[in-house]
């Protein structure tokens, strides 16, 4: 599927920010054009499937939120991975890197491998966990050898009381 995003404010750090039209192929962004270049003499682009006009939107690069608290696990009642996960997708937040005050703490790589399975699941924004640096966040170094033999953002140092 084609898609033609017209008339977005298109924020591209390398590049700059302004108006431009951005063509979509299936999953893919095919191409970026100011407005007028489509338009323009010897620019033909096969018709689009669907059109949607972001006039005064913006688009950006996906948006990662490095400080998150997903809950899961043992904190379900306030939030769980899938729910995170997802609210964080609406929001435009491809990314999110998850804090390590769950119960038990993400202090070892069965927690974080357990919150990244529990990731898997989910259609939503991908998971990066944060490793406590201290058994339990009260102190005491952890047995985990860094880096961490798992898909971990790194350690993390939060206070708990």
């Amino acid at each position: 599927m084609r898609i033609l995003i017209k008339n977005a404010m298109v924020v591209d750090p390398p590049q700059s920010t302004a108006i431009r039209d951005v063509v979509i192929l299936d999953t893919v962004i095919e191409a970026v054009y100011d407005s007028s270049e489509i338009s323009g003499a010897g620019n033909v682009l096969p018709e689009p499937d669907r059109v949607i006009d972001a006039a005064g939107m913006l688009l950006t690069p996906g948006l990662i939120d490095v400080h998150v608290h997903l809950r899961e696990p043992g904190q379900e009642y306030k939030e769980t991975i899938e729910t995170g996960l997802t609210a964080a997708a609406k929001g435009g937040f491809t990314a999110v890197c998850s804090m390590p005050n769950t119960i038990p703490v993400n202090d070892n790589a069965q927690v974080t491998s357990f919150i990244l399975s529990q990731a898997e699941k989910v259609r939503g924004a991908r998971v990066y966990p944060a490793g406590a640096i201290t058994k339990g966040s009260k102190g005491a170094m952890t047995d985990c050898p860094w880096p961490i033999p798992v898909s971990c953002a790194g350690p993390w140092s939060i206070a708990n009381p």
